[in-house]
């Protein structure tokens, strides 16, 4: 559902098995998102890199149609 297409778009990281079944690179899973979390200290400086990686992330919902707008906050 929804909900898993959202988990999956945040916190795929690169090399995930799924993308061995996407026919184009549109279908490929690469999360900004896991990978600010994996390499990035967790620390007040890096909050609006990760809001920026979510909102990258997720902006295939408002451009499917499938939401209007997203808001962000860490």
């Amino acid at each position: 559902g929804l909900e898993t297409a959202v988990y999956l778009s945040l916190f795929s990281p690169v090399d995930t098995y799924l993308n061995e079944a996407a026919e184009t690179n549109d279908e490929k899973l690469s999360s900004q998102t896991e990978a600010i979390i994996q390499n990035k200290p967790q620390s007040s400086k890096n909050y609006q890199l990760l809001v920026q990686a979510v909102n990258a992330d997720l902006k295939w919902l408002v451009t499917n149609g499938n939401a209007n707008s997203i808001d962000t906050s860490v």
